[in-house]
C-alpha cells in the first residue's frame, strides 16, 4: 500500500467504511439467501476486492474506519494498524462527519473521498474521476447508487448539512443531500451512477463482475 507521498493524490485521503464481518450480524437482509456465513462471506469478499483494488492503483492514502473492534484481525490484512480506525457516532451522519473532521485536521491533507464496501463495481477509475473532481475546484462530489442512496462522497472540506437532517437508508438520500446543498452554492459533481448489493435481488448481478469475487460465491 503505497503512502500518501508516492501516490498520485498525495493532499487526498480515502477513508473506507468497514463493519466487522461477524456471521449473523453482516449483511442481514441476504441471510435468507445466504445463510449467516454465506452473507458474511460475501461482505469479506467485497471489502477485500475494493480495498484491494484501491491500495493497487497507488491513487491516495487510504484508512480503515470501522464500525468495532479495530484490532480485529481481518482488518489488519487489509490496512497498516496505525490508519485504523474507530467509528464514533449513533447514526450514519454522525460517523461521516467526524470521520471527514478527523481526516482533513491532519497535516497536508487537503480532500477526502469516503466509501463503503456494498459496491463491488466501484474500481480505481470510479475514484480517480472523484479525485480528479476535488483536485480542480469541486467542493463535494457524489457516486449515486441506483437505490437513491450513494456509494462515494468526496469533499475538501466539513458541510455539516450533508451529514444533518436526512432519511439515512431510504432511496431518499441523495436527493435530501442536494436540496441540502443547493442553498450553499458549492461545486457538486455527480459521477456515473453505480449499483451496490443489499438485498437477494442484486445477487445475480455478481456474476457480471470482471474479474470475478474471489473465492466464488454460490447462492440458491
Amino acid at each position: 500500500m503505497k503512502s500518501g507521498a508516492g501516490s498520485h493524490y498525495p493532499s487526498a485521503r480515502i477513508a473506507i467504511f468497514l463493519r466487522e464481518p461477524v456471521p449473523g450480524e453482516t449483511k442481514t437482509r441476504l441471510i435468507p439467501a445466504l445463510g449467516a456465513d454465506g452473507a458474511a462471506a460475501l461482505y469479506r469478499a467485497m471489502a477485500e476486492r475494493i480495498t484491494g483494488g484501491i491500495a493497487h492503483a497507488g491513487l491516495a492514502d487510504i484508512a480503515l474506519w470501522v464500525s468495532s473492534n479495530p484490532h480485529n484481525e481481518w482488518f489488519l490484512t487489509l490496512c497498516n494498524k496505525t490508519k485504523i480506525y474507530l467509528q464514533q457516532g449513533n447514526e450514519l451522519g454522525q460517523r461521516m462527519e467526524h470521520c471527514v473532521t478527523t481526516m482533513l485536521s491532519q497535516a497536508a491533507v487537503e480532500s477526502v473521498v469516503l466509501v463503503g464496501s456494498d459496491c463491488p463495481v466501484l474500481g480505481p477509475e470510479y475514484l480517480q474521476a472523484a479525485l480528479d473532481h476535488l483536485d480542480t475546484g469541486a467542493e463535494v462530489v457524489f457516486g449515486p447508487a441506483e437505490d437513491g442512496g450513494y456509494v462515494l462522497l468526496g469533499l475538501r472540506r466539513v458541510i455539516p448539512e450533508l451529514f444533518r437532517n436526512i432519511e439515512w437508508g431510504t432511496e431518499r438520500v441523495l436527493k435530501q443531500s442536494l436540496a441540502q446543498l443547493r442553498p450553499l452554492g458549492l461545486r457538486v459533481e455527480c459521477l456515473e451512477e453505480l449499483w451496490d448489493v443489499d438485498t437477494a435481488a442484486d445477487l445475480p448481478r455478481l456474476s457480471t463482475l470482471e474479474p470475478p469475487l474471489e473465492p466464488p460465491l454460490v447462492w440458491g
